[in-house]
């Protein structure tokens, strides 16, 4: 890749980072690490430089959900709040 630039990080970060992490590496590993690191450093860069998107306008305008319409009820009983809620008539068995 083109735009990648060689050793955003030095050997030195990069031994550093390994011991904060408790590891031990070898220097080849090390030399490994510092151009993945370089790497993933340059295209940080890449991205960060990448215009923001615009904001768009929200779809939703209005509040679609219904209020809460607190009511006092004083039957608890299941076949009351059964009429309440879905409306059902008082028949003889109720």
């Amino acid at each position: 890749m083109n735009f990648l630039k060689k050793d955003k990080i030095s050997l030195a970060e990069v031994e550093q980072v390994a011991a904060l992490a408790k590891l031990s590496l070898s220097k080849t590993q090390l030399k490994k690490y510092q151009k993945e690191l370089s790497e993933i450093l340059s295209y940080v860069d890449l991205v960060s430089q990448a215009p923001e998107p615009e904001e768009k306008e929200s779809i939703i305008k209005d509040n679609i959900l219904r209020p809460d319409i607190i009511e006092p009820y004083s039957d608890f009983s299941v076949s009351a709040m059964a009429k309440k809620i879905y409306g059902l008539k008082k028949t003889d068995n109720s």
